[in-house]
């Protein structure tokens, strides 16, 4: 989980700061929103960390129904951000295209309703609590 919320941390650092070099090349910078930009990401982080203390110290309690999956905080977490990845990697792209000029299309993957989950992750189901 440790390279997933590192991962998503990343990724929203990467979003900022395509963000300002659009913002630069467009002469619309503010010091504003970048700040607003970096608070939301420090505290992200931060809370992040502390609901991983928690679902670690706390690992047999069922939290939430993801699907048809029951899952501990710790589980819960990973597939919200891996979910979080999906959302600010396709940010992250369309801004690196704008910034860089580049004449090309990407679009959303289709369909995209559920993830898998790789079965090492060992989320447990139903069945298996």
């Amino acid at each position: 989980m440790k390279n997933i919320v590192i991962g998503l941390f990343c990724l929203m650092l990467s979003n900022i700061f395509l963000g300002v070099a659009i913002s630069k090349l467009k002469n619309d910078f503010s010091f504003k929103l970048l700040i607003k930009g970096i608070i939301k990401a420090i505290c992200v982080a931060i809370g992040c960390f502390l609901n991983y203390i928690c679902g670690s110290l706390n690992p047999d309690l069922i939290v939430c129904k993801i699907g048809n999956t029951n899952m501990n905080l710790n589980e819960a977490m990973h597939y919200i951000f891996v979910i979080g990845i999906m959302v600010y990697s396709y940010k992250a792209l369309t801004k690196l295209i704008e910034v860089l000029k580049i004449n090309i299309t990407i679009a959303k993957p289709d369909d995209v309703t559920m993830i898998e989950v790789p079965i090492e992750n060992n989320i447990r189901g139903e069945n298996n609590v």
